[in-house]
């Protein structure tokens, strides 16, 4: 029930022999299912067209970084597990010499497929981070966001860190939120 969108097909050169590729979600007849999200958006795309613009987005996203530990991941706790870097500034150049390793190989990492981050800085709170990709059109975009946020967690687990995009970590802590910065153009 999903049909690869082959305009999507990247090779992954941080792992070796893979390819990523979105699929479009389809129901039993092979038409696409009106409730999906990339089924839902250009629909919305669509509407803009009609209109002569075209809708760009630029998604912004914070998370928390944390050093994994099984036995409390298996316990769902994931406020009891110690942040990356232990500095309570936002936009710190402290904060950068705990991450900037981390945070330069995912840049490098979207760049390598096309997905420019825009910035990737630190925010109020130990552990606390955000990066916002360039905008670009609304479902290159959205599939973008998708990938990013999925490959950001794959690289921290690499490094024996969880990266949780949950709103709220602890009481007491700045909440993550997700952010679609958007806008439409025409003729350019």
């Amino acid at each position: 029930f999903a049909v690869p969108d082959e305009s999507t097909r990247v090779q992954l050169p941080w792992r070796r022999a893979t390819e990523a590729v979105i699929a479009d979600m389809v129901d039993d007849d092979g038409a696409l299912l009106e409730e999906s999200p990339r089924t839902v958006l250009a629909r919305v795309v669509a509407g803009f067209t009609e209109l002569g613009l075209v809708p760009v987005l630029g998604f912004e996203y914070e998370c928390y970084v944390l050093h994994a530990d099984d036995d409390v991941l298996r316990r769902g706790d994931y406020a009891s597990l110690r942040a990356l870097g232990r500095v309570d500034n936002a936009y710190s150049i402290g904060r950068h010499t705990e991450s900037a390793d981390l945070l330069g190989e995912f840049i490098d990492r979207m760049d390598s497929i096309g997905i420019p981050v825009e910035a990737a800085h630190s925010e109020l709170g130990p552990g606390f981070f955000e990066f916002a990709m360039s905008p670009m059109d609304a479902m290159r975009a959205a599939d973008s966001a998708v990938r990013a946020r999925q490959y950001f967690r794959d690289l921290c687990a690499e490094r024996g860190l969880v990266a949780t995009f949950m709103a709220k970590l602890r009481i007491e802590a700045s909440g993550s939120g997700g952010h679609v910065h958007q806008s439409v153009t025409r003729d350019g």
